[in-house]
């Protein structure tokens, strides 16, 4: 049955002085959407904390103790000036079909000198027109505290409403919700029948032994398997924790095997670096030497020909000191080479000649000059000119090489960012210990169910046995039925938490995947949620696959609404039909998610209020709301005064 929220009285909190804020319920049913439009710092965040401090208190707005005296300035700034220890109080009524509960809470601000405090005057909850005693178990029961996220919570945090599905107390809370808390209640008060009908047994027993002793054995037996139960329930959370912790640092592991592939890839390709920065710096070389050589090439014709000239003097230079060794030689023969005497006449003629050539001795040092020089002429011009546009051409290819690896070196190196080498060993060293704990809780597990079957086999032979010593007395007999009983409700009771929570587990599902399908923005691709056994989501795919949605690269966007098909999901499957009052609604979704949430808030069977900017709901938005519109209330400012609001029916 829904639990619809009919009026807030604000007196003297923050910016509201004396507010009264009343939501008509005398409506449609096809009407479910109250709208409180305000600019921010007007009053929107003030209302729903007024909300969560009248029911749950200071710890709702500052979970922080060290951070809770700050609520003393939650007091009207502008009423304290007029009334220092005035009061400050919030009453909210809800009503769930014919029943009305007012809820009060009033705190009295305390000055002692420069000190300012607060004490709590009033906390009372009321009935229908009676007051009833014990506030705050009457509020856990129509709103608990534990799930206060699912019924009031800020748009902007609702990606972080996804995160608190991991945790033990959000669980709790889920359960609580969900009514299970109540069936562990039967369990616990068949603990205690059990118990006292041992107690009697024994008292009974003590005069017979062997009675006695079977019932002592049987109650060990009884003790050391809800011992081992309670080990093993334990043991299987703690397991589910450890999944948890594995599927995280799997995660990981696979994040840093693609870094350390990576990590590979970047050395290969310093590698590729160096080789091209050293062909780069050898074609440069060249370049430089081919500039440098560059007058040697286009003179290379002109060299040419000094080479041949310098090798004709050179010949001709030979050719002289040639004829001086001839001279020498004939000087000191009496004949000549053709066979006539040489006479004085020619004799003289030969040693002046020869006087001539002596003289000319220096030809020889500059005919080895020449020789030098024509033969380092003749290797410049044999030097092949260097094709300059093709040696350009390649230093320009390298530099493009270069620079695409460096470009790719800086872009796997950024995608490798938290990660080195040693980091990547000790996540996959965490990783295996983490399945080496695993293997040993689930070993653990196996070991506690043999020894726990072994156990309720012989406590079966105990019962049979202690059932037929018992039939030989009446009060024994009948406290051996009443036994029975007990046992057969503990097991029966233990059996329904297990089929209460795997049957809510499956309509928190159901709810959930069809919220999801009507506001994700790829229906196409997915099926469905799946709620799992410690109420983290799956992501049902369309190829009947069941992933993690951080495996699949969620969006922000597709989180937020995920996150928000799990709260409204929970919300309608907990059959209470709370308010759903969303600050800020919509968070920072995209305009497709933003139009599809809003599309499926009529749909909800629960009462929805919604504080919002103009800025939140366009006048687009309050176009499709219009028909599932009941109210709209706006908050101005009262003057100009920043400390002091109010609120009016549109």
């Amino acid at each position: 049955m829904q639990i619809k929220l009919k009026s807030i009285h604000f007196q003297n909190w923050k910016c509201f002085q004396d507010q009264v804020i009343n939501f008509n319920l005398d409506t449609v049913v096809t009407k479910n959407i109250w709208v409180v439009f305000g600019d921010n710092g007007y009053g929107k965040t003030s209302l729903l904390q007024g909300i969560l401090w009248c029911l749950y208190g200071v710890k709702a707005i500052f979970p922080d103790t060290r951070q809770q005296p700050k609520f003393v300035t939650f007091f009207n700034s502008i009423a304290v000036k007029e009334n220092p220890s005035l009061e400050m109080s919030v009453i909210l009524t809800f009503k769930q079909g014919e029943e009305l509960y007012r809820i009060t809470r009033v705190v009295k601000r305390l000055v002692r000198g420069n000190n300012v405090n607060f004490k709590q005057t009033t906390f009372s909850f009321n009935k229908s027109g009676k007051e009833k005693p014990d506030t705050k178990e009457n509020i856990e029961s129509l709103l608990p505290e534990s799930c206060k996220e699912l019924f009031f919570f800020d748009g902007k945090k609702i990606e972080e409403y996804a995160k608190l599905t991991h945790s033990k107390e959000t669980r709790n809370a889920i359960e609580q919700v969900l009514g299970i808390p109540e069936i562990r209640n039967l369990i616990d008060d068949t603990k205690k029948v059990r118990k006292e009908i041992e107690q009697e047994f024994d008292n009974i027993s003590s005069t017979k032994n062997e009675l006695k002793k079977v019932s002592q054995e049987l109650n060990e037996i009884k003790d050391n398997i809800s011992i081992k139960e309670a080990t093993k329930n334990q043991t299987l959370q703690d397991l589910q924790q450890e999944r948890i912790i594995l599927n995280a640092l799997d995660k990981e592991a696979r994040q840093s095997d693609e870094a350390q592939s990576k990590f590979d890839e970047i050395n290969k390709l310093e590698k590729t670096e160096s080789i091209v920065i050293k062909d780069l710096e050898q074609i440069s070389e060249k370049i430089k030497t081919s500039f440098r050589k560059a007058p040697i090439y286009l003179l290379s014709g002109l060299v040419r020909e000094i080479a041949d000239e310098i090798h004709t003097k050179t010949l001709i230079n030979n050719k002289q000191l040639a004829d001086t060794s001839l001279l020498e030689k004939l000087i000191i023969n009496d004949e000549c080479v053709c066979g006539r005497c040489i006479d004085t006449e020619v004799r003289q003629y030969l040693e002046e000649q020869l006087e001539k050539a002596k003289n000319s001795r220096h030809l020889y040092k500059q005919a080895v000059d020449n020789q030098k020089l024509h033969t380092e002429l003749s290797m410049l011009c044999r030097t092949p000119s260097p094709d300059l546009e093709l040696l350009l051409l390649r230093r320009d290819r390298l530099e493009e090489d270069l620079t695409e690896t460096e470009q790719a070196i800086k872009k796997l190196k950024q995608d490798t960012d938290g990660f080195d080498r040693d980091s990547i060993k000790k996540i996959w060293q965490k990783l295996y210990q983490q399945e080496n704990a695993l293997k040993q809780k689930q070993d653990q597990i196996d070991r506690l169910e043999r020894d726990i079957e072994e156990l309720e086999e012989e406590q079966s032979k105990l019962q049979k046995q202690r059932k037929k010593l018992a039939s030989q007395n009446k009060e024994a007999a009948n406290l051996s039925r009443q036994s029975d009983i007990a046992d057969r409700l503990y097991q029966a009771a233990d059996e329904l938490v297990r089929w209460q929570i795997d049957n809510s587990r499956e309509i928190i599902e159901q709810y959930t995947s069809e919220i999801h399908q009507k506001i994700t923005n790829k229906p196409e691709e997915y099926k469905g949620v799946r709620i799992n056994q410690d109420y983290t989501l799956g992501i049902k795919q369309k190829s009947g696959d069941i992933v993690n949605p951080e495996e699949i690269n969620f969006s922000p966007g597709e989180k937020e609404t995920l996150a928000f098909a799990f709260i409204a999901g929970l919300n309608q499957a907990s059959g209470k039909a709370a308010p759903l009052v969303m600050d800020t609604p919509f968070g920072h979704l995209d305009p497709i998610h933003k139009k599809n949430i809003i599309n499926s808030l009529p749909e909800l069977p629960s009462q929805v209020i919604l504080l919002a900017t103009g800025e939140d709901l366009p006048q687009n938005i309050l176009d499709d709301l219009a028909p599932y519109i009941v109210q709209t209330h706006v908050i101005s400012r009262k003057g100009d005064n920043r400390f002091s609001s109010v609120i009016k029916i549109e």
